[in-house]
């Protein structure tokens, strides 16, 4: 879905808030004999050199299995992991022979669910039973509750309605009638009164009205948010894809930090690695205003836990991390700049060794013949 407020730069000069923005970081000392402290501006002077996009995601997520979410700071599960379970999963058709193969990954498994995993194994008769038919028994009761969910938010934000001119409150209403009828039929889903809110064109009051009242739709429930939107949906779903979802949302994924649909290259430089789940939700929403809509995740901490494993990594002579000394310093920049300066992220910790500042060099050099470097 893409998400973008053309206009929301006008509404004074908008910077969302982070917590914890000042938190300084341990420095992390080698025993290097050859560590030099260099400026940061020399590190993030260098190219990222790649002759095409593919290998260096397929490089990043070969740390799938030592990073956590870039996000949300999380475990992951790699891709290789996932597709295993993945096949052996088609050769478990009923509850029970499921659950034995995913008992070990539930630490990987995003809250909801977790929740539901736990609904299985607390299920009776599941050697008899898939997940399907567990979900099925669950899902009328979790529709009422869902709708009453669903209501209250659409609903929440009526008070904004006379403080809009007559046009656009009109088009709010519709919108707003048409999800609410759908939700009568049982076919409602959260994307489509998001995508039609945002499509209304709007300026000054109107457009502040508008942020407003789409910032409050954001939280409909859904399933990868709400327990009850996770059963009605996956109660019309088969035994296997069920299966397969509850880990399919810690799967890593290689992410954009500026989106690529906005101009994000797809070179080292501006890719981090977080779950499917969060990838999949943000696509190419501008990162400020991912993160104003979530506010419930600390992503400055996460971030910058996200770096240090990453300096870690490059410290290490044996990681192939350790040829990407200008990587921490790239994504600190790309960073900064889509979250207009709210994370700035703590890089001191980072030493490089004069054979990886000359390597860094010869890239630079490299880059420059080829005229590759990386912006």
């Amino acid at each position: 879905m893409k998400v973008s407020f053309n206009q929301t730069s006008q509404i004074n000069n908008y910077r969302p808030v982070v917590n914890n923005l000042q938190k300084e970081e341990p420095t992390i000392r080698t025993n290097y004999a050859e560590c030099s402290a260099v400026p940061s501006a020399y590190y993030a002077s260098f190219c990222n050199v790649s002759f095409g996009a593919k290998p260096d995601m397929e490089f990043l997520l070969g740390f799938a299995d030592r990073f956590k979410c870039a996000y949300t700071g999380l475990p992951m599960i790699s891709k290789s992991k996932a597709k295993t379970i993945y096949e052996k999963l088609e050769k478990r058709p009923n509850a029970q022979s499921a659950i034995n193969l995913l008992q070990h990954l539930q630490g990987y498994m995003h809250e909801i669910e977790s929740i539901v995993f736990d609904i299985f194994k607390a299920s009776s008769h599941k050697n008899k039973r898939d997940f399907q038919d567990i979900l099925l028994e669950l899902a009328p009761k979790s529709l009422e509750r869902l709708k009453l969910r669903q209501f209250d938010v659409l609903n929440s934000t009526n008070k904004l309605l006379p403080t809009l001119s007559e046009p656009v409150r009109e088009q709010v209403i519709a919108v707003r009638n048409e999800a609410l009828t759908k939700m009568e039929n049982g076919t409602f889903g959260r994307k489509e009164p998001l995508e039609k809110i945002k499509a209304i064109k709007a300026k000054g009051r109107d457009l502040v009205q508008i942020i407003k009242i789409y910032r409050k739709w954001y939280g409909l429930p859904a399933s990868s948010n709400d327990l009850d939107a996770f059963i009605v949906s996956y109660s019309k779903r088969p035994h296997l894809q069920i299966a397969k979802r509850l880990i399919s949302s810690a799967v890593a994924s290689v992410e954009h930090v500026k989106p690529h649909s906005r101009g994000g290259g797809s070179s080292l430089s501006n890719l981090v690695l977080v779950s499917a789940q969060f990838n999949n939700s943000r696509s190419s929403m501008p990162l400020w205003e991912y993160i104003m809509l979530n506010p419930q995740i600390d992503f400055a901490a996460n971030l910058q836990n996200y770096m240090n494993e990453v300096i870690k990594e490059i410290h290490d002579k044996k990681s192939p991390f350790s040829g990407r000394g200008y990587y921490p310093e790239k994504i600190k920049k790309v960073v900064s700049e889509e979250t207009n300066t709210a994370i700035e992220l703590n890089t001191d910790s980072l030493r490089l060794t004069n054979k990886q500042i000359h390597e860094m060099a010869y890239l630079q050099k490299l880059g420059s013949v080829f005229r590759i470097i990386d912006k």
